[in-house]
């Protein structure tokens, strides 16, 4: 089974910093992928050389959700900054997760 790991909250955050400083109107929908059958990870980690990657043919899975509101979402009345992020961050992990199992 393929674990989904949560989504770090800074990143999140960085994201929405950018997209704030733009200058124009960013939309924001969680995008599914199951590619793991595609290029599976290695058995073993080599960090100094890297390793080798073994693409595969077989299908792949995407899914775009509807677009996420980064300002009104379940906790965004939360006044603790940190707090307010992690919330954000996991409600999108939530979504991203749920569909990769109805996807896969």
């Amino acid at each position: 089974a393929v674990e989904i790991a949560p989504f770090d909250p800074a990143s999140v955050e960085m994201m929405l910093l950018m997209a704030k400083k733009s200058g124009v109107i960013t939309h924001f929908y969680p995008l599914t992928l199951a590619t793991y059958d595609l290029l599976p990870p290695p058995e073993t980690v080599q960090k100094e050389l890297g390793e080798a990657r073994k693409a595969k043919r077989c299908p792949i899975y995407m899914d775009f959700r509807e677009e996420f509101d980064m300002e009104c979402f379940f906790g965004s009345d939360e006044k603790n900054k940190v707090l307010k992020r992690k919330m954000r961050a996991e409600a999108i992990w939530k979504i991203v997760k749920e569909t990769y199992e109805r996807i896969k």
